[in-house]
């Protein structure tokens, strides 16, 4: 979890800007060419219902809104619905996501995954193509051709939605381009601990940023 430090030490040990803004508490930390709405995002950015948010090449954003948490990865479009209820879309690339109680919507051009306190794999592979991994919880999918309700306790049953003609098809995919520790840490910036995660896990995390031990994510 980042930690409010020194701007040098910060800077020295963190790839990513970090800073907070309004919007249910929200918390953004990011590197590189991110976006909303089409302009670079900067400190004191406020996100909001309505914005699409856009990472390029080099860039990548993590962030909490209230109780749910955020990555994107490069070269993604993720839209927050300017809805009552909380409606969120991956336009392209990848997000993984962490909700907390209550009913959310993800969805992309080829499936809509109902959401109560999960934690969620998106990817657009292509725009026919979407893979999902459910990391744990239980997720209702909708699409043209069906309906899949798939529940795990740690990334037991990845999915490709995939349209062929006019319906999609749901086929089984390995467990794809995220991992259990960037889920931990969007877990804990909202205060929160994945299931898959045990007592003796949390001692020696505790352990190591006891002794200011850095834990990063495998995939930066």
């Amino acid at each position: 979890m980042f930690q409010r430090r020194s701007a040098l030490k910060f800077f020295a040990i963190s790839p990513f800007l970090n800073f907070t803004n309004l919007f249910g508490q929200s918390h953004v930390e990011f590197a590189g060419d991110v976006f909303i709405n089409g302009r670079e995002l900067t400190h004191g950015t406020k996100i909001k219902k309505g914005d699409e948010i856009e990472t390029l090449k080099n860039g990548k954003v993590r962030f909490k809104i209230g109780k749910d948490a955020f990555l994107l990865r490069e070269n993604t479009k993720f839209k927050i619905e300017n809805t009552q209820s909380k409606i969120f879309t991956v336009l392209t690339g990848g997000v993984l996501a962490v909700f907390g109680k209550g009913q959310a919507t993800l969805k992309s051009r080829t499936m809509s995954a109902g959401i109560r306190g999960t934690g969620l794999y998106v990817e657009v592979e292509s725009p026919d193509t979407t893979y999902v991994c459910t990391c744990y919880g239980e997720i209702v999918y909708d699409f043209d051709g069906g309906k899949e309700i798939v529940k795990t306790g740690h990334h037991e049953r990845p999915l490709r939605f995939i349209r062929e003609e006019k319906q999609v098809k749901a086929i089984k995919a390995p467990m794809l381009n995220h991992t259990d520790e960037e889920l931990i840490q969007l877990e804990e910036m909202v205060e929160r601990v994945p299931p898959f995660i045990n007592n003796f896990d949390l001692i020696i995390r505790s352990i190591k940023k006891f002794l200011g031990l850095e834990i990063k994510s495998e995939m930066y």
